[in-house]
């Protein structure tokens, strides 16, 4: 069984890990999806979970300490009576986990993301794990389809659609301190996921520029849906993603938060004599607190290869 040491402390800043809130979510999502019969550890009503949940709303320190060696010891018990079970994963746990991951991985290190050209394509942005699930969803991705994240960051997107939909799950990106933490996110995350027994799809990482990087070449060939967060790309380098399209398969989605396509502000959009000739292109919206750089909701977009509209 692993185990993991907090310290119980209150977060002084409003972006810093909460141990004690990380308690409070992981034992109940442990219990409702690790757990094949929960008699010893109650519920948000009564048990061990129970006091777990009224010792962190009430700050008990001490009463939180007890509950959670409770807790451990009804874990103990559940694994000699062979009650753990294992999971594909649920969205919130998941998400959970992500959060973990970030917390250890990323957060000590985290001033170095602002380390950028603003106004720049290369300015860093994050996209939050519940949009990453709505992308899945609207996309439909399967085990053994290949997605690819172009310009990855920390790489949370390629890590959640690895571990949410088993796909192969590629990622790359340019700028060095995003590309360094990305490995470690990855090796946390992955560690979690296997303590947790959650399978992954492949999870490929890449340092380097999308454009030149001959492996990230040969996966637009074969990918099945690409992720392009071009928000804050100059039109020079969006023409220059539009033309590494050309290769793409037919039925491959490209989700992005601003258009390949123009007058993408229509259902579907079509011009015979560009690159963009192969798109079929629906405009969508995210809500609030979707996105890093903004709370307000916006638009996203999908394209989908249709070169039959060519012909």
């Amino acid at each position: 069984m692993t185990s993991e040491r907090y310290t119980i402390a209150e977060a002084k800043h409003a972006d810093d890990f909460e141990p004690v809130h990380d308690i409070y979510n992981t034992t109940q999502l442990i219990v409702k999806n690790c757990i094949h019969e929960k008699h010893g550890f109650g519920d948000e009503k009564q048990g061990v979970i129970r006091r777990i949940m009224k010792a962190c709303h009430k700050r008990l320190p001490l009463d939180l300490k007890r509950a959670v060696i409770e807790f451990n010891e009804a874990m103990r018990a559940a694994r000699r009576e062979n009650l753990i079970k294992r999971t594909v994963g649920s969205f919130e746990l998941i998400s959970n986990i992500l959060e973990q991951s970030y917390a250890r991985a990323v957060s000590p290190q985290v001033h170095i993301l602002n380390d950028y050209e603003g106004f720049s394509n290369n300015v860093y942005g994050e996209i939050k794990a519940s949009f990453v699930h709505d992308l899945i969803k609207q996309t439909k991705l399967k085990p053994h389809q290949v997605f690819l994240d172009m310009g990855s960051g920390i790489g949370n997107v390629v890590l959640q659609v690895a571990a949410e939909t088993l796909c192969e799950s590629y990622g790359i990106e340019i700028m060095d301190n995003p590309a360094h933490l990305a490995k470690l996110n990855k090796t946390e995350f992955l560690a979690r996921t296997k303590a947790y027994g959650i399978p992954c799809g492949k999870i490929v990482l890449r340092h380097g520029d999308f454009l030149e990087d001959e492996l990230i070449h040969q996966v637009i060939s074969k990918a099945d849906v690409i992720f392009v967060n071009n928000y804050a790309f100059d039109p020079a380098l969006n023409q220059s993603i539009l033309a590494k399209f050309l290769d793409l398969k037919e039925k491959t989605q490209v989700v992005s938060l601003r258009s390949f396509v123009s007058n993408a502000g229509r259902q579907t959009s079509r011009r015979s004599n560009s690159i963009e000739s192969i798109f079929t292109v629906k405009e969508h919206t995210f809500g609030r607190d979707k996105v890093s750089w903004m709370v307000e909701g916006g638009k996203y977009y999908v394209h989908t290869v249709d070169r039959s509209q060519m012909q």
